[in-house]
């Protein structure tokens, strides 16, 4: 949680030291699902997710670029 009362979700990159931003969000329940989703759309059926019984109603992304995620 950011000291302006939001929350904030990233994920590393696979074999990059780099980090992709997700986003700012209101609750910790949206930033974390939030990271389900990029982390089921980067790992696939290897992904270990928080919200496991969601995955098959998350959103995909159009394409696997961190833009899209």
């Amino acid at each position: 949680m950011r000291n302006w009362g939001k929350w904030v979700s990233e994920i590393r990159e696979p074999r990059r030291k780099s980090c992709m931003w997700l986003g700012t969000f209101s609750t910790p329940k949206m930033a974390v699902r939030a990271q389900d989703v990029a982390t089921l759309n980067i790992k696939g059926a290897s992904a270990i997710l928080n919200f496991l019984e969601l995955a098959g109603v998350l959103p995909r992304p159009a394409t696997l670029s961190p833009h899209d995620i």
